[in-house]
């Protein structure tokens, strides 16, 4: 990624020095990172400072200006503002940013304390569909930065790597754009979703009222960890196998294998009948699944396998345009709905 002059957001004292301990010896992590967590404890903003030369932070409040102040902090910062996400499954403006009409009364504030602000950030969300919020966004955006006399605008993250959707949001960030800015974002979720699938087996089969109960070797608390924290709808496949027939449609529910009753991954009204030792195939499962995994009930972490195709485009072999309409739909249930 750095090779390819793709800079870095980190949010934590460990991504900072992953960072570090990554690129050339003696670079410039001014210019390679934004430190984007509004958040930060002194003993991270210490290594910062120390290790890493002040990279650009980013701040939401006086209270985290204050920080930087106290800090003699060198590397300025950016304001994180509040957005109208209410469109999206993720909003963040619960918690983070700073009102815009706000923003000011911080420049003058920062100014004061010797305290460069580069500009302005925003996330307005992930999974939302209205594109015109990142237009609405970045015209305040810009606005606000011809009040402080900055330069930089990060629209954020949240971007799906589905081409309608993510065409209908570029149409409106480029009307919004404007050279006389440095625009950055931070598309991890883009890159990440379609760069993994996810293979489960399944080991438990009993029967559940009137269909089928069936036990896959991982959990909530495992790399579907997807659907608690980022509301995620998987897709899964059986494997077919050789001199596969087909089966008969019946209700089922997928548990995961943790000694936690709510530990269920989905439930379906109609689905294949499966069988102990049949394969499921979950296609991009790259977001928020490995990362946030945990071994919770001793159970380790899956393996990674990491496949390379033998091709002239292999962006083409690896992204799946169109998932089968095999697949089935997993639908996450509460424990309300499971102890019903």
């Amino acid at each position: 990624m750095y090779k390819r002059n793709i800079r870095f957001d980190c949010a934590s004292l460990q991504e900072l020095k992953i960072v570090k301990d990554t690129v050339p010896k003696g670079s410039e992590y001014n210019d390679l990172i934004i430190y984007a967590n509004p958040c930060k404890s002194y003993t991270d903003l210490e290594y910062a400072q120390k290790e890493m030369k002040s990279p650009t932070t980013v701040i939401d409040s006086f209270e985290e200006l204050d920080k930087l102040v106290h800090m003699k902090y060198e590397g300025g910062a950016l304001i994180r503002i509040t957005v109208d996400d209410k469109n999206s499954k993720i909003p963040f403006s619960g918690k983070f940013g700073l009102h815009p009409e706000k923003v000011l009364d911080v420049g003058k504030y920062a100014k004061s304390k010797h305290i460069e602000l580069k500009g302005i950030s925003f996330h307005v969300g992930s999974g939302g569909n209205d594109g015109k919020v990142y237009y609405k966004s970045i015209s305040i955006a810009k606005q606000l930065n011809k009040e402080l006399k900055a330069n930089i605008i990060d629209i954020g993250g949240g971007f799906l790597p589905n081409e309608d959707d993510f065409s209908k949001k570029a149409k409106y960030i480029n009307d919004a754009y404007d050279k006389n800015f440095k625009f950055i974002a931070e598309p991890g979720r883009f890159f990440s979703s379609v760069c993994q699938d996810f293979f489960v087996k399944v080991i438990g089969k009993k029967a559940w009222k009137d269909g089928w109960s069936y036990t896959i070797d991982d959990s909530l608390y495992g790399q579907f960890s997807c659907i608690p924290f980022d509301q995620a709808k998987p897709l899964w496949m059986r494997v077919p196998v050789t001199e596969d027939i087909p089966r008969k449609k019946t209700k089922g529910i997928l548990m995961g294998r943790t000694c936690d009753s709510v530990d269920v991954i989905a439930r379906c009204e109609s689905m294949e009948e499966l069988q102990v030792g049949d394969w499921l195939w979950f296609p991009h499962m790259g977001s928020y699944t490995n990362v946030t995994a945990t071994e919770f009930n001793g159970f380790p972490k899956p393996s990674i396998v990491t496949v390379f195709l033998d091709t002239p485009n292999i962006h083409d072999s690896c992204f799946i345009e169109r998932i089968p309409d095999s697949i089935e739909t997993v639908e996450p249930v509460s424990s309300k709905s499971l102890l019903a």
